[in-house]
């Protein structure tokens, strides 16, 4: 399964910081292009993200928003990006955050997600 993985990059922000940042999140290498950073990748980039879920024992959260989130055989996911800078996977249900939020669009149902995920 195919997963895209993008946020804004804002002036003020340093593009090479995020970009290790995400890529140590999401064990993928970002493209930067027009004032994204993007990753197309696969389903394995998300392990990370999986582990974090079940110790920080979200699983209820994150299947509510999978739920939510999901159409037409994808499901769109969005992050903080500030705390995905510190590591951490912190999941939000709007765009509206002062620099701005990661997106996460997985190519599958939200129910082989959340059996993906274990939740």
């Amino acid at each position: 399964m195919e997963v895209e993985i993008r946020t804004r990059v804002f002036p003020t922000e340093d593009v090479e910081k995020l970009r290790r940042s995400l890529a140590s999140a999401f064990n993928s290498e970002f493209e930067f292009r027009d004032g994204v950073l993007i990753s197309t990748t696969k389903l394995e980039s998300l392990e990370k993200m999986k582990s974090q879920i079940k110790s920080r024992e979200i699983q209820p959260t994150v299947k509510e928003l999978i739920l939510k989130f999901s159409e037409d055989g994808k499901v769109r996911l969005l992050l903080n990006k500030q705390a995905i800078c510190r590591g951490i996977f912190n999941f939000v249900d709007e765009e509206e955050f002062p620099l701005g939020v990661i997106e996460v669009t997985i190519w599958m149902s939200g129910e082989e997600l959340i059996s993906f995920l274990e939740l």
